[in-house]
């Protein structure tokens, strides 16, 4: 996984628990190969700041079809949402 550049991010788990975590628990789960991270940034937001993890699963939370492309994850990761 790249570089962590935020300070706060939601934990979403397997067992459907959601959670914040801060940036040092962030990285420290980033190094597990079962954690995914999901950017659910605007487009907008994405150009003024880039990608806040080089490999992230990137998806508008405004987009139309938001609720669809989240259907078709992965259920077994757990995801890290930035």
């Amino acid at each position: 996984m790249g570089i962590l550049k935020t300070a706060a991010l939601r934990l979403r788990a397997k067992t459907g628990s959601e959670f914040d975590v801060n940036k040092e628990k962030a990285m420290e789960l980033l190094g597990d190969d079962d954690v995914m991270v999901l950017d659910v940034r605007t487009t907008e937001e994405i150009a003024k700041v880039e990608p806040l993890v080089e490999d992230a699963i990137i998806m508008d939370y405004y987009s139309d079809d938001f609720e669809e492309k989240l259907k078709e994850l992965p259920k077994d990761p757990t995801y890290l949402v930035v």
